[in-house]
């Protein structure tokens, strides 16, 4: 699975609130405008979205184990709907993630996602250089996006430098040269805001 539409949800409900997804069809006309790439991870969403996984994570209090809630929230989607249990693992902690039920992915895809490598936690002087050259916009794109609170501890700024993927759509970003240091970054969408040009990734290998 692909994780921009997990991004592109966590996107939509910061700024438009949990009222958006209150609606399955409206949800899903956004997703597709903001990731129209991707249908088969939108279906997957909206899919557990029916099955009211949205709603009974938001009346999860915060002394319930959140893997065991998870877990049984995944196993319905596989009884009730017939998903592989790593889309079902997939589209339920999306849904987790996208409403701050949980700030980290313990589940992992086959293909890139927003985590570093284990080989890449260890960050650089010049990576935390990096992050203090940032401008305003893209400090708090990041803080935001990876529910930073303050200045980013090594972790969380090694889950930054090391992106393999990235979504900025329908953000305030208007320029790409911060990216130019994310050497890892294989996969970015940047529609809806003002950006014009890629040029400044053009050295990205």
């Amino acid at each position: 699975m692909n994780n921009i539409p997990r991004q592109q949800l966590h996107a939509l409900i910061t700024q438009q609130g949990h009222a958006v997804c209150y609606d399955p069809n409206q949800c899903e006309s956004r997703l597709r405008e903001l990731c129209p790439e991707h249908p088969r991870e939108i279906n997957l969403l909206i899919s557990a979205l029916k099955e009211n996984v949205m709603a009974e994570l938001l009346a999860v209090s915060e002394d319930t184990p959140k893997d065991a809630v998870l877990s049984k929230l995944a196993q319905r989607l596989y009884n009730n709907l017939g998903m592989a249990p790593e889309e079902a693992h997939w589209a339920v902690e999306s849904w987790a993630l996208a409403l701050g039920v949980i700030e980290t992915a313990s589940f992992t895809t086959s293909q890139a996602d927003t985590t570093a490598k284990p080989s890449h936690s260890k960050i650089t002087a010049a990576d935390r250089e990096w992050w203090n050259r940032l401008d305003y916009e893209w400090k708090g794109f990041f803080k935001k996006t990876f529910k930073i609170q303050g200045e980013p501890n090594d972790a969380q700024l090694a889950k930054q430098v090391h992106l393999q993927e990235l979504s900025c759509s329908n953000s305030q970003i208007s320029r790409l040269e911060p990216l130019s240091h994310l050497t890892d970054l294989q996969v970015l969408t940047c529609s809806h805001n003002k950006i014009v040009s890629l040029g400044p990734l053009q050295n990205l290998t």
